[in-house]
């Protein structure tokens, strides 16, 4: 094949066009750099705007939040809140030298009569009809109104208010400052804004509120006015733009809209920047950049040309001539030219360095590729291992126990789980067909519902309380967790509902058992003053009926008044067992031994039309309990379930071992999970309506009507919360109503124990001993000495314990006995005897108390080794129970 001959020009036309194509890369690289610092520049202008936006709003806030304490403070010094007006003036004056920041500072009347300023004034100003004072009486809260322009002095300002309430909580006086925008300086100064920036703040209607650069002055004047242009509004997402100034300087400005105070105080705040300052470094660098690249070029084109000519054209010319010498077989290698064979062997070695390189790039490709079938299983494990997390999380959502709804924005439901089916009684189908306003009974509107989306932002989630509706039309309460989920097909919202019905039920009765407590207290307290009244009555009746002088005919009327005493006596001690401050004797019982004692009794009180069954529990555990209470509490249920059934019935009574656990404790209100005895009263009666039903362990209520006193119930109740038990009750008309009543019971080594309190009793009830009376009720005090006195008994008085104490040390006779009231005003009976007994170590005590609730008695139960009396009592219980004292 022949040889087609080149010259050395082609070449070096090829070398120039290789050298311009190797540029011009690089000058696109340039250019494109140039327009990316541009881009950069204007990137770092809108972060540097938003940074200084932020610090504006920050600085903001703070000037609020010290405006509105600087006005708080002022609220309650003496001269602003009373309307000293030569007082206030002094004291604003002072402030506001202290606070140039403020235009002024004012404190005006109710009716918006300003006498009281920072500035003085020659005459009152009536400020009634100005928008900040028209607000703090209508929201009667701190204010920060509108932006102001003063027209006189051209001075814009925030305006700042907090109101001042008399007792009656009428608008007193209203404080009001308004802050001058052209400290905005210092504020910019402060968070470091770049000198060639220029700041201007205006109203939504475009009037110039501030600007940060002197000269021409536009405050008060609108911005097109003043500048040449109108704030874009076109397109809500364009912050930035182009525009001339007034005085024909192109400026890049970036703007946003803030809000100041509440309601629509808005303000737009423009950053300008003049836009040959912002591409100037741009423009300078590109044109270095070219200066350079040119230069270099036109260099690299100069080496190329000699270059070539030397170490290019000729070595390639004398090489093709000595291959034609060894074709032509006359070419012999000179020894001292290393020149061509030195270039040779350069190829040569240029080409088995290639082979070994392509060798072991062959490797390296291999190894890639086998890293790459790697990299291609692990993916594909991956893959696998999310795709069993979906499935998984699918998993986790359809057995979730609480409902859960995914809709799209307008409210249509894409996705449920079984739980909201459940709940709600629709199919899955057939939730998918409504949206969010057919469940939702609070947010049954597109309004409702729109603006319930809207305030849920993108990764937050917000709790609240609703009512949904079922597919039968009921509806029940719910709490729901309602979150915003971004996914690639949009935005959804889910929510977790959770019905919360059973909580609110639980709510109703812990609210229904501190009522009762409520009641209860005060049951306690009538009953002590109860106590005490009836204690005289009782004792001098008693008195009476034993004098021999009496007449038959005045015994029958002090019998009368003896009954109608006791009949009241017993009245107190119900009152005292619905508020759980009677005395109880606590010994271990078996609620089946007492039912056995009792069960005559109760077949005798019930109609022979009324069946009783009676079913106990064998190897029923012991229980702490106050059998006499224990037996009323019977008795009342019993009688209860026999009136229900005014034609007859049966009643069943039923004893069993119930557990009750955590899970049952969390439902019922002062439940202690453990192991409890039950006992049941079950009626086949007409019932109890659910009206009824919360109503019926109140005091005084009946569900007999007139005929009953509204205290048996209430009693029970207050028996059994004093065991530390709880009584349920589950009633329906025309079906009957049961009562269940559980009580702790006693663990084994408890069970063992036996009660030991109680002393013998005694006979005798006369004495010639001699007794301290310690007693702040007069007729109490005076009826107990007289009962005392009759028996034989030597009796000191005493009113209180510092008088006792007296009386004891005056006394040279020896006091066997010290019998005072627990609750007096100066020192109770408890702190008489300890201080007592240090000096008299055999003296011996015994209480007397209206009720319980005292220092002496724990709830109903007294600490071993105190004997107390409860009033009121009889003559002989109170002369056998000082007869058992002192005898011990």
């Amino acid at each position: 094949m022949p040889f087609v001959k080149t010259s050395s020009l082609s070449l070096k036309r090829f070398l120039f066009i290789l050298i311009v194509l190797i540029f011009l890369p690089i000058l696109a690289a340039m250019l494109v750099t140039g327009f990316r610092q541009y881009q950069q520049v204007q990137q770092d202008f809108e972060i540097d705007t938003g940074r200084i936006i932020d610090a504006f709003m920050k600085e903001q806030v703070n000037i609020s939040a010290r405006t509105q304490q600087l006005l708080m403070i002022l609220s309650h010094v003496p001269a602003v809140n009373d309307l000293d007006i030569p007082q206030c003036n002094s004291l604003l004056q002072n402030i506001h030298k202290e606070n140039p920041q403020y235009s002024t500072i004012v404190v005006s009347s109710g009716e918006g009569l300003i006498d009281c300023c920072a500035i003085p004034l020659k005459k009152t100003i009536n400020v009634a009809d100005r928008s900040w004072f028209k607000r703090i009486a209508k929201e009667r809260d701190f204010i920060i109104d509108n932006f102001l322009i003063s027209r006189s002095a051209k001075k814009a300002s925030l305006p700042f208010a907090y109101p001042i309430f008399d007792k009656d909580g009428n608008l007193k006086a209203a404080i009001g400052a308004a802050y001058n925008l052209a400290h905005y300086n210092e504020l910019f100064e402060k968070i470091d804004t770049p000198k060639d920036y220029q700041i201007i703040l205006t109203d939504r209607k475009g009037i110039v509120l501030y600007q940060s650069a002197p000269g021409k002055q536009c405050l008060g004047n609108s911005l097109n006015d003043c500048h040449g242009f109108d704030i874009p509004l076109s397109d809500p997402t364009q912050r930035i733009f182009e525009a001339k100034d007034g005085e024909g300087i192109d400026q890049v400005y970036m703007f946003d809209w803030l809000q100041v105070g509440r309601d629509n105080n808005e303000i737009c705040f423009l950053i300008a920047i003049p836009r040959q300052k912002m591409v100037a470094d741009v423009l300078s660098t590109l044109f270095v950049n070219l200066t350079i690249l040119a230069l270099i070029g036109v260099s690299s084109l100069l080496i190329a040309w000699f270059a070539s000519r030397k170490f290019l054209l000729t070595p390639i010319n004398s090489l093709i001539q000595k291959i034609n010498n060894i074709k032509q077989g006359t070419w012999v290698l000179p020894e001292e030219e290393n020149s061509l064979p030195l270039e040779l062997n350069r190829l040569s070695t240029a080409f088995d360095e290639m082979v070994v390189d392509l060798s072991k790039k062959e490797k390296e490709r291999d190894k890639a590729l086998a890293e790459a079938e790697q990299e291609l299983q692990t993916r594909k494990q991956v893959e696998k291992d999310l795709t069993e997390s979906e499935e998984h999380l699918k998993v986790l959502f359809e057995q979730a126990s609480d409902p859960i709804y995914v809709c799209e924005m307008d409210g249509r439901l894409i996705n449920v789980n079984t739980a909201a089916c459940v709940a709600t009684g629709y199919s899955e189908e057939e939730l998918l067909q409504l949206y969010v306003t057919d469940l939702d009974v609070d947010h049954s509107t597109k309004d409702a519902q729109g603006d319930l989306f809207a305030s849920i932002l993108p990764g937050k989630h917000i709790p609240l309380l609703s009512v949904h509706r079922k597919k039968d039309g009921t509806t029940f309460p719910v709490e729901i967790t309602i979150a915003r989920i971004e996914t690639p097909s949009g935005a959804r919202i889910m929510g977790i509902a959770r019905d919360i019905t059973e909580r609110i039920q639980i709510e109703e009765r812990s609210k229904q058992t501190q009522k009762m407590e409520s009641v209860g207290r005060l049951a306690g307290g009538i009953a002590h003053d109860l106590n005490n009244l009836l204690t005289p009555i009782l004792g001098y009746a008693e008195l009476m009926k034993l004098d021999g002088q009496i007449q038959e005919q005045t015994k029958s009327k002090i019998e009368h008044i003896l009954k109608a005493g006791t009949g009241a006596r017993d009245l107190v001690s119900q009152l005292l067992a619905f508020s759980r401050k009677q005395v109880l004797e606590y010994k271990p019982l078996n609620i089946n031994q007492v039912l056995d004692g009792f069960e005559s009794l109760i077949r005798r009180t019930i109609r022979e039309d009324i069946e009783i069954t009676i079913s106990k529990s064998p190897e029923l555990p012991l229980v702490m309990a106050d059998i006499g209470q224990l037996e009323q509490v019977i008795m009342n249920l019993s009688v209860n379930a026999a009136y229900a059934m005014p034609e007859g019935g049966t009643l069943s009574i039923e004893t069993s071992i119930e557990h009750l656990d955590e899970k049952y404790a969390e439902k019922h209100q002062g439940v202690t999970p453990g192991k409890h005895a039950m006992i049941s009263f079950s009626d086949t009666g007409h019932g109890m309506d659910k009206e009824t039903l919360p109503q019926i362990f109140e005091p005084f209520f009946s569900t007999k009507g007139k005929q009953g006193t509204g205290l048996g119930l209430s009693t029970v109740y207050g028996i059994i919360k004093q065991h530390n038990g709880n009584i349920w009750v589950y009633s329906e008309p025309g079906i009957g109503t049961t009562f269940k009543i559980y009580l702790p019971v006693l663990g084994e080594e408890e069970g063992l124990l036996e009660t030991q309190n109680s002393a013998p009793a005694t006979k005798k009830v006369r004495g010639s001993e001699t007794i301290l009376l310690v007693e702040d009720n007069e007729q109490v005090r005076e009826t107990v000495y007289d009962i005392l006195k009759q028996q034989g008994y030597t009796i000191l008085r005493a009113t209180g314990g510092e008088e006792a104490i007296t009386t004891m040390a005056s006394t040279d006779q020896p006091v066997h006995l010290l019998l005072t009231d627990v609750v007096m005003p100066d020192m109770n009976g408890k702190q008489l005897y300890e201080t007592l007994s240090q000096t008299y170590p055999s003296l011996k005590v015994l209480y007397m108390s209206g009720y319980t609730n005292d220092i002496i008695v724990h709830h109903g139960v007294l600490d071993n080794g105190v004997q107390l009396i409860q009033k009121p009592f009889t003559n002989h219980s109170i002369l056998s129970k000082v007869r058992e004292v002192i005898d011990i």
